[in-house]
């Protein structure tokens, strides 16, 4: 020891100056002309990654002190790093099909029914346009049966989902209503009526629920339409005003206080609820008996004679939507125009006929039907076609056309309706075999689904004609009204006196049905989807 070294030295080892850290050109920010005036400013200061705390680590970590010489040094001047923990790998589920909105649907259906598409990509599709309607099936205990009952079988001519639950009302021949659950494997399930209701003492040919389910309108043969109250379950009102059986009755959806009905004494009545009426005394309590506050005659005539306006949709809140039993011709009247008010009404416009209608025989139009975002209007007409018109250029004729092999019109007691997310048009048909509609359009371009349009069609030469999906199996004699519930099941009633409920499953239910045979019975009372 020299004297001139200090006591501490002889206690601990002399200190080792750290390498300085090197900054890789890479990691070295880029200084710009103006570097020089403003290196005072705090936004230009610049902190300099080290190869350290490079995100990339593309060079070797810096060298650490062993065990050993970390025991020799007074205090520890790094200290190792914790182990890293073993990378957690997360499932992502595949992403889930999302059901467009209404607003979306309008303006997919002002492209022609394509949806945005990215530039340079194409909208193909792994799946067939059929896949979508193959999966429905109905089993035996889905069907509501006159051998189950005690009573007396009673045709039914109506059948109508509510809005906002899961029961569905059947109106038959003796003027009864009949509530019924249509939910899967719930009490007391669709075998039996839930509750039944006295409403009229003629036939029941349509009914109208109201948006929050608590009115049900009928249109009877007796000339009339009354309104139910369900949850009291009596009659509060009698509308009063046609001279013969009245075809259809529907509420506004813009305004739950007004409906529309048609008859076959050629009118169109517009009623309010608002109005004050007759006040009748009964049993159950106070009746009001209404008139019409507006009523369009002759809408429909064949020459100067009036004809059956048989249905009637709201397409507006102030226009109504009306086809006839001589015409294929839709007919659109405005309420608050001064055309529908005149002696001669006349309507704000008029659809053009089918091109093979002209200079043909004329065939009549026994349903009307509107889609969800207002912009289709779907008409079964007599010819045993479903034709799809514009609501912005009815006077243009219908744009497109549907037909299956099984669909046959034979009366205008068959009716069809729209499912509830647009998807699907269901219709009845004479030979008792309802009919699947796919709606969308995308389904008419031939690049991508060669197989959907009809060519053998004779419509062909005309417009393009899509194809259905018929559920056979179901029904005996002809299928006459359908309905949509809210879970999106198809309810059909047919002149068997039988309700059945279609459920839409996926496609293994019904592929076993089609293909299984009848090993065993296994198809007894069963209904499934199939192609023509």
């Amino acid at each position: 020891m020299t004297p001139e070294s200090p006591p501490s030295a002889l206690l601990s080892p002399p200190r080792k100056t750290p390498p300085p850290i090197t900054t890789h050109p890479f990691f070295t920010p880029r200084r710009s002309a103006l570097s020089k005036f403003t290196s005072g400013l705090r936004s230009s200061r610049v902190h300099l990654l080290s190869p350290e705390e490079s995100p990339s680590r593309r060079c070797k970590k810096a060298r650490l002190e062993t065990p050993t010489e970390l025991q020799n040094e007074s205090r520890t001047l790094f200290r190792p790093r914790s182990p890293l923990p073993d990378p957690i790998i997360e499932l992502v589920e595949p992403r889930k099909r999302i059901t467009p909105s209404i607003d979306q649907r309008i303006f997919m259906r002002s492209i022609n029914g394509f949806g945005p598409r990215r530039i340079g990509t194409r909208d193909l599709h792994c799946g067939d346009w059929s896949s979508e309607g193959m999966g429905f099936y109905s089993r035996p205990q889905d069907v509501q049966s006159p051998a189950f009952e005690e009573t007396t079988a009673h045709l039914p001519f109506s059948t109508l989902a509510c809005n906002r639950n899961s029961l569905v009302a059947v109106g038959d021949e003796s003027g009864n209503v009949r509530i019924t659950e249509s939910a899967k494997d719930e009490h007391p399930g669709f075998l039996k009526p839930y509750i039944t209701l006295k409403c009229h003492d003629n036939a029941i040919f349509d009914m109208a629920w109201s948006p929050d389910d608590h009115l049900l309108a009928t249109a009877s043969g007796d000339q009339g339409c009354n309104i139910m109250d369900m949850i009291q379950q009596r009659q509060l009102f009698s509308l009063r005003g046609h001279d013969n059986s009245v075809k259809q009755i529907m509420f506004n959806p813009h305004n739950p206080h007004i409906l529309a009905s048609s008859s076959r004494d050629g009118k169109l009545n517009i009623w309010d609820l608002r109005v004050s009426g007759l006040r009748v005394q009964e049993q159950q309590g106070i009746l009001t008996v209404l008139q019409p506050v507006q009523s369009i005659q002759n809408a429909h005539t064949l020459g100067k004679t009036p004809t059956s306006v048989t249905s009637v949709v709201w397409t507006q809140e102030y226009r109504v939507a009306t086809a006839g039993q001589t015409s294929a011709a839709v007919k659109v009247w405005d309420l608050k125009s001064s055309l529908s008010r005149k002696k001669q009404p006349l309507p704000v416009e008029t659809s053009a006929l089918p091109v093979h209608h002209q200079g043909h025989r004329d065939f009549g139009i026994s349903c009307l039907t509107l889609s969800p975002d207002s912009q289709r209007l779907y008409a079964v007409c007599k010819d045993s076609n479903v034709y799809a018109y514009s609501t912005n250029h009815l006077s243009q004729g219908p744009i497109h056309a549907y037909n299956h092999p099984k669909l046959m019109v034979s009366t205008f007691f068959v009716k069809s309706e729209i499912s509830r997310d647009g998807r699907f048009l269901a219709t009845g048909s004479s030979n008792g075999t309802p009919i699947l509609f796919p709606t969308d359009e995308k389904y008419f371009d031939k690049r991508i689904y060669t197989d959907f349009s009809r060519e053998s069609s004779p419509l062909a030469k005309n417009m393009q004609v899509g194809r259905g999906i018929a559920l056979v199996r179901g029904h005996e004699k002809e299928v006459t009204d359908v309905t949509w519930t809210i879970e999106g099941d198809l309810v059909t009633i047919s002149d068997d006196c039988n309700a059945r409920c279609w459920r839409s499953g996926v496609e293994g239910e019904a592929h076993s049905l089609r293909e299984g045979g009848e090993h065993e019975g296994r198809r007894w009372m069963w209904g499934w989807a199939e192609m023509d």
